[in-house]
């Protein structure tokens, strides 16, 4: 029997994949659903962790980590003490030391390189000594040197911290290990960079190293620091060695009494050694810096002395109070600092000593030029090859000074080095100052915005921060424009005077943006400080209008540039060269090396004589009288050949020699000239008069002076009368 299978009607086959479509529809759109439901969830969460990390940063550091220290607290010490020397534990740190780190090849090739480090001691404390023979021989002497000493001091520092940082590690991986035995390792790792730096830097302070020899850094400071160093490197590994364990051991906590006690120890042996260093009288930096009383380590040494004391009591105070953690990152931070510092002072004498020699190579070259060109000149002397010899053994190398180096490069380098100092402390301190946002919660006062009648608060975070804007403005106004000038204008076609009112505009620039940012941190909006503005134009209608004239009239010459830095000018009865040009007074020095102050209205107002506004070209007059019967065409010859022969004076306007007239005593004739520049023009005059002197004197002309006729009356006898001294004297 033939069974024929019916086919699905179309319709039916298209409603079932409808309904089958439908259905796949709706479960992606309870995916996608659920799929924005995931990330509204997920944002949330990523938003609180957010919030909560913030929250963590803002106040984990103001929050006890641990109770504040009592009586409880140390009678509790004995007990961990010999909880943390049980022989059993230490035993099972010799067993992994025996088994796992000794048989270790990494071990064996670090104790072999050690080992040899140590044997080759004595030679390279002899290469280390050798880089500094030739230090102040110019012909020899290489900034490489002073590299090559800083490498062999990194060389001769490795052999025990890398030791001890080998077995640490050794002992932090073993599978075999305990967890007291990785608690030592991992001390160990994290002490030995502190070992590396202090014994690098040991090495640095020792007799005929780099800082005594290369850098000629003061005797007596660099002795008192290295002794200190001594003493100071083996009590702080030592007591660090025992707060990091103690930290990590969970059988004593985290704020158990000994750990505090030894950081209370470890604190003071760290106060000590800095109040030695930078005590203000007597101290390690006040002895290295008292012969350069001028620099910032002298001037400022007191406020040194307080920024290194004060963290280490702080961190005592915190520790007794039970504020433990945020006692370990302030230190930690502080140390930090204090290495990123001693490098950043490296790095200046590095860069400075490299500049030192490069100018006193460049000043002996150009010195023995002139003794070349000197040599040339005696060719025709009879005793030329004796006085050669004679002189070439006398040129002597100038000494290395380090100090006395181009003022430009060494406030370009300082400048340089401060823009890298501030990046760098403020990569250190970064993580730290989201906690200093707790004191935005502490209101000081508060004042209302008159735009919409906001409450504004006014926070302790705010008055620092206008403190610090006040100190940087103050800081800003002094190096700024000279750090412009140094880096930018004098690469630039730009007269002495440019660069000084692009200097002086920089100056009020910072002045005015600095004070009203201060203002506006400590909530001075105009609607608050109109007031004083209107009462300051009272006083200017009454008694400041001369004030505001002077100021007003500094700005003038400032842009309108009437005189400048460097010209010459006469004021009154006085010529001199503007040294200054300040808000109320200009500074004008004649002369005589004497300073007038004129009032900036004065040249304004005034009549003023400027010789070097436009021009700087001068003519120089000069007068000569020569005797009765000279040859007068012949004198005037010689005197303008002098003015031709001259260096210095200009050839257009051609100078000329004019017969003036008949004298009393004398034929006077006159040499009017041009030189460049008024500064060349005493010294012009002087070296004219000379030329024509002596070209006179050969010339046997006769340069004349004043002279008197006598004639006696002979019409009646002439008393004479012959006396000696004592009839002089009686009479």
């Amino acid at each position: 029997m033939l069974v024929v299978k019916k086919e699905p009607h179309p319709k039916a086959l298209a409603n079932s994949r409808k309904m089958l479509i439908d259905k796949t529809l709706s479960i992606q759109r309870a995916y996608l659903l659920a799929l924005s439901e995931l990330d509204a969830t997920h944002r949330r969460l990523k938003s609180a962790v957010e919030r909560y990390a913030n929250y963590l940063n803002k106040r984990l550091l103001w929050i006890r980590s641990t109770e504040p220290i009592s009586l409880a607290t140390i009678s509790h010490i004995p007990k961990q003490t010999i909880q943390l020397l049980n022989h059993e534990r230490w035993i099972g740190v010799f067993k992994t030391l025996m088994d796992d780190v000794v048989l270790s090849p990494i071990f064996s090739i670090v104790l072999f390189f050690t080992a040899s480090l140590l044997l080759a001691r004595q030679k390279l404390y002899k290469l280390l000594r050798r880089t500094g023979v030739h230090i102040g021989n110019l012909r020899l002497d290489r900034v490489n040197q002073t590299f090559k000493g800083i490498g062999l001091i990194l060389i001769l520092a490795l052999p025990a911290p890398l030791l001890m940082m080998c077995i640490g590690w050794q002992m932090s991986i073993s599978l075999n290990a305990n967890n007291f035995s990785k608690m030592v390792g991992n001390t160990l790792l994290i002490l030995g960079p502190l070992l590396f730096h202090l014994t690098a830097f040991r090495l640095f302070l020792a007799p005929g190293s780099i800082a005594l020899v290369h850098f000629n850094w003061e005797p007596n400071g660099v002795k008192q620091l290295y002794r200190d160093l001594g003493w100071f490197s083996v009590l702080i590994v030592g007591l660090a060695f025992i707060v990091t364990l103690a930290f990590q051991d969970p059988l004593l906590g985290s704020g158990s009494g000994l750990l505090r006690v030894v950081f209370i120890l470890l604190m003071i042996v760290l106060l000590v050694f800095l109040i030695r260093l930078s005590k203000p009288i007597g101290g390690t930096l006040s002895l290295m810096a008292l012969e350069h009383q001028e620099s910032i380590l002298f001037r400022f040494r007191y406020l040194w002395f307080l920024l290194l004391v004060v963290p280490p009591i702080a961190s005592i105070i915190f520790s007794m109070a039970g504020y433990l953690f945020t006692a370990g990152t302030l230190i930690e931070r502080v140390l930090q600092s204090f290495w990123f510092a001693l490098l950043i002072i490296i790095l200046h004498q590095l860069i400075l000593r490299w500049l030192t020699l490069n100018q006193r190579r460049l000043r002996l070259e150009a010195a023995l030029e002139r003794r070349q060109a000197e040599q040339k000149a005696r060719v025709n002397k009879e005793a030329i090859e004796e006085t050669d010899s004679y002189y070439l053994h006398e040129i002597e190398e100038p000494q290395v000074d380090f100090i006395a180096l181009d003022n430009a490069s060494q406030k370009l380098l300082n400048n340089m080095l401060i823009v890298i100092g501030i990046i760098g402390l403020w990569g250190l301190w970064s993580d730290v100052f989201p906690a200093l946002q707790i004191f935005n919660d502490i209101t000081l006062w508060s004042y209302t915005r008159s735009e919409n009648n906001q409450i504004i608060p006014i926070t302790l975070s705010s008055v620092a921060l206008a403190i610090l804007v006040l100190i940087v403005t103050i800081i800003a106004t002094k190096q700024l424009p000279a750090f412009i000038e140094i880096t930018l204008l004098q690469r630039l076609n730009m007269t002495q005077g440019s660069r000084y009112t692009v200097n002086t505009l920089t100056r009020y620039t910072i002045i005015a943006v600095g004070l009203v940012w201060f203002f506006s941190l400590l909530g001075g909006s105009w609607s608050e400080i109109q007031w004083i503005f209107a009462a300051l134009s009272v006083g200017i209608g009454f008694g400041l209008q001369e004030i505001v004239a002077n100021f007003i009239s500094g700005l003038i010459i400032l842009f309108e540039r009437p005189i400048r830095i460097g010209d010459v000018v006469t004021v009154g009865n006085t010529d001199g060269v503007v040294t200054r040009i300040q808000i109320r007074a200009t500074t004008i020095r004649n002369f005589d090396r004497k300073e007038l102050l004129v009032p900036n209205k004065n040249f304004i107002t005034q009549e003023l004589l400027n010789w070097s506004l436009s021009d700087q070209t001068t003519r120089i007059m000069i007068q000569i009288g020569i005797a009765y019967g000279s040859d007068v065409k012949t004198a005037l010859f010689i005197i303008e050949q002098v003015a031709k022969e001259h260096h210095r004076v200009m050839h257009d306007p051609a100078p000329s020699t004019v017969f003036e007239s008949f004298g009393d005593n004398a034929l006077l004739l006159s040499l009017r000239c041009f030189v460049e520049s008024i500064d060349f023009r005493i010294g012009t005059i002087t070296e004219l008069n000379l030329a024509i002197n002596d070209k006179m004197i050969k010339a046997g002309i006769e340069i004349a002076f004043p002279q008197k006729d006598i004639h006696l009356d002979t019409r009646r006898p002439l008393d004479v009368r012959l006396l000696n001294s004592e009839n002089i004297a009686t009479k």
